[in-house]
């Protein structure tokens, strides 16, 4: 075999080993790279929405309570609970807003049309206070360690001689767990 064949053949042989690295070696890695490119792409476009989605959740939770205290924070209580501790809080948020609690009586629970598993608990409060006391016995509601939501209010003025002290009627319910299941 000539020196120019011999040549050949090396070269041949390398190009063939080049072609064979090539498939079984460079081809799967570049296939499985491209693969993990595509996934990181599709991953992280995932990794937004949810970003969406929990910063959507932070502004509600925010907007929940403005409106209704810090009580929205807390996992919602069993009917159980919440028939001992909602009486309780409300007499303390109303005792805050510089009235007097003369009377709760819990009214019981109702389904909430919506949600199958909540049920709202009605508290019945009368209430003895001055007038300008008003607007800030029921700020005080909305700062209550349970979530207050004021159905009713209903105001009555005494006789001539004592107006300085008005009675108030209020219903308000709190949000609880139906029949105690807790996730």
């Amino acid at each position: 075999m000539s020196e120019r064949d011999r040549r050949a053949l090396i070269w041949g042989a390398v190009l063939i080993g080049i072609a064979v690295l090539y498939r079984f070696g460079l081809s799967p890695v570049v296939g499985q790279w491209q693969e993990a490119r595509s996934t990181v792409a599709s991953q992280s476009g995932m990794l937004a929405q949810y970003e969406d989605k929990l910063e959507k959740r932070s502004n509600i939770r925010e907007r929940l309570e403005q409106r209704y205290g810090p009580g929205v924070n807390r996992s919602l209580p069993t009917p159980d609970e919440a028939q001992v501790a909602f009486p309780r809080s409300v007499q303390q948020a109303v005792g805050r807003g510089g009235a007097q609690a003369k009377q709760v009586e819990v009214q019981g629970t109702r389904r909430m049309r919506d949600f199958p598993d909540i049920e709202l608990l009605s508290l019945r409060v009368q209430i003895m206070c001055e007038p300008h006391a008003i607007p800030g016995m029921l700020a005080e509601l909305t700062r209550a360690d349970m979530p207050v939501v004021v159905e009713s209010v209903n105001l009555s003025m005494p006789q001539r001689g004592q107006r300085q002290q008005w009675e108030a009627t209020l219903v308000v319910s709190t949000p609880t767990l139906k029949g105690g299941k807790r996730s």
